[in-house]
Formats: structure tokens, C-alpha cells, sequence
């Protein structure tokens, strides 16, 4: 706290205590959270109102803080899934939310599960959180070939140059594959490097066949787009064998901007039989973020009884509801 005060009178103006920012025992993982959190909270909108976190709750903006909000975009789906999962009957379900750059897996069975740390960029952040399962596989994910063999990802063209089809250079995407086979009748005019045009279709048919110029073109599209459902399909079989359950028994809810049209294949990959598209699929995981219930979560040491470790607890917490302690 020292050191904390001298920084600060010497003009730091983010200056972050990692027995404050996590609090749990493990030195390598709470000076891993307190580097992220230092780097995260100056990014971070300072305009009075309620922030989603990482754990599905949402937050005060003076007590969200830059590790919180690391998985806070993809935590929104997985509140959103829980709750149409609820509201439709569907029972047990896997939410797949395929966007440009990756795919974000999630199962629900009544309440999202959470789990007290994050492991992110190989690190070990000491955050409480949503469980997410998630894969390279993506829209904007560039298309390969090593050794005669289809592949997809790691990495995306982002949005700028984009896919080939959006006329600017940029490689085969999963966006191409689904371009050249008409699943994209209804695009919005955002291509070219003037940005109002529609999708080019030739140069997405030329990109993808000069990755697989002795195959008909149809037939790489389909090659490819198989392997794209089939990492997301991987992602929920390793979300499946960890809790013991058989995929087929579930639902699949498909949102993101690229996963209804991945949905089917997804599901037929793992025996699903029932998938479900939300309402604005492309906004499901802001639809998720505005249905969020207010959440925060306090660290204690126990050095004397548990229910004084308890009280100490929930004395810190910045507001009452409803209590969980673990």
C-alpha cells in the first residue's frame, strides 16, 4: 500500500493492488490478474451506468473493473441462452455463438455454470466467470490447406481487408465458402474499398479455388464450411465428455452474426436433433447483456470462524440481494 501511495503522488493515475484485485491464494495468478487489470481499466468507459462482467452480473461502473470485463460480450450470450432455453422448454442446451472471428460454446441447464478463474491468453486470471468453450472457427476465419487437407483459422481477416468477397483483397473465409454457395442471398452493401458495395462473388469464387484448383468448386466450398461446423461441433463434445452428458439430448441454440447459418450442420455433426435461431441472432449476446441480473462477488480471507469470514464478506459487497457462498 506504500508503494501503491508513492506511485500515486508521483502521477500514476491507474495504480492497481493485487491483494485488492485478488485476493485468493496463488502469487503467479494474482500477479497475472493484476497485470490484466492494470492494462484492461484505462480502456475502459468511464460514463456513469451498469457494465457487464465476465460472470453473466452486471456492475456499477466504479465497481467494474478491466479483468472483469474480459468475457464480457460472450458471457451476455450465455445469459441469453439460459434464458430462452427456459422461456422455449427446450430443456438442457449448447449455445453456439459463431461470430467473425470464433465460435463461443456454451451448456446450460437451468442457471449458467460459472467457475471462480479464467484462463485467457495463457493466463490464469483469478476472476469469477461464465463457462465458455471456444474455438478459431469463425466467419471471418481465413480458409488453409496443408498437405491436401482442409483447414480453418486460427486466423481471421478481420474486418478490413475483410473476406475476398468484400472486394479488398483480403484472403478465402468461411464468408467466401458461404458466399459462392448462395447462402448469403441478403447482404448488406459494405464492400469494396468505398465500402457501399455488394459482395463480390468472383473474387470469392477465385480465392477459393485457387486454394483447391483440382476440385469443383462447390465441392471445396462444402469441404470447407464441414470443417468449420466441425471445430464448433469439437468444442461442445469437449464442453459434453467434461460434464458427462451425451450431446443428442440437448438442444442447439445458434446466434452470433454467422451461426444460424452453421447451426444445422453443427447439430447434425453431434446428432442434435432440435436447433433453435433467436430473434436478432446477430444482437442475441447484447439481447443477453440487458436481461442481466446485478452481481458482485467478494473475497475473504478466514481467519477466524466462517461466519465471521461471511460477515466480512458481505459487509464489502456493494449492494444486498440474494447470497451464494462458496
Amino acid at each position: 500500500q506504500q508503494l501503491a501511495a508513492i506511485c500515486q503522488s508521483v502521477g500514476f493515475e491507474h495504480v492497481r493492488m493485487g491483494h485488492q484485485v485478488a485476493p485468493s491464494p496463488g502469487f503467479l495468478a494474482r500477479m497475472e490478474t493484476t497485470l490484466a487489470d492494470a492494462a484492461l481499466c484505462p480502456l475502459l468507459p468511464t460514463a456513469p451506468g451498469r457494465y457487464m462482467r465476465s460472470d453473466g452480473g452486471t456492475a456499477d461502473q466504479p465497481d467494474w473493473r478491466g479483468c472483469d470485463a474480459v468475457l464480457s460480450g460472450p458471457a451476455g450470450g450465455v445469459i441469453a441462452t439460459a434464458q430462452l432455453a427456459a422461456s422455449a422448454g427446450v430443456g438442457p442446451a449448447f449455445g453456439v455463438d459463431m461470430g467473425g472471428t470464433s465460435t463461443d460454446v456454451c451448456r446450460v441447464d437451468g442457471p449458467p455454470e460459472r467457475t471462480d478463474h479464467l484462463r485467457i491468453g495463457g493466463m490464469n486470471l483469478r476472476v469469477p466467470a461464465v463457462r465458455l468453450e471456444t474455438v478459431a472457427a469463425g466467419g471471418g476465419s481465413i480458409l488453409r490447406v496443408g498437405g491436401g487437407v482442409m483447414g480453418v483459422g486460427p486466423h481471421s481477416a478481420g474486418a478490413d481487408p475483410g473476406p475476398a468477397a468484400y472486394g479488398r483483397g483480403g484472403p478465402a473465409t468461411v464468408t467466401d465458402a458461404a458466399a459462392v454457395l448462395g447462402w448469403l442471398p441478403v447482404f448488406p452493401s459494405i464492400c469494396g474499398s468505398s465500402r457501399d458495395q455488394p459482395l463480390d462473388l468472383q473474387a470469392a469464387r477465385d480465392a477459393i479455388t485457387a486454394l483447391m484448383p483440382d476440385l469443383a468448386l462447390e465441392q471445396a466450398a462444402h469441404g470447407f464450411l464441414r470443417v468449420a461446423a466441425e471445430a464448433a461441433a469439437r468444442a461442445v463434445r469437449s464442453l459434453a465428455a467434461a460434464r458427462g452428458v451425451d450431446p443428442a439430448d440437448h438442444a442447439l441454440i445458434a446466434f452470433g452474426g454467422a451461426g444460424p447459418a452453421h447451426g444445422c450442420a453443427v447439430a447434425r455433426a453431434l446428432g442434435i436433433q432440435r436447433v433453435v435461431v433467436p430473434h436478432l441472432a446477430g444482437l442475441f449476446s447484447a439481447v443477453g447483456v440487458g436481461i442481466a441480473p446485478r452481481r458482485a462477488e467478494r473475497v475473504v480471507p478466514v481467519r477466524g470462524s466462517i461466519a465471521e469470514a461471511r460477515n466480512a464478506a458481505v459487509s464489502a459487497l456493494p449492494f444486498s440481494g440474494q447470497l451464494e457462498c462458496r
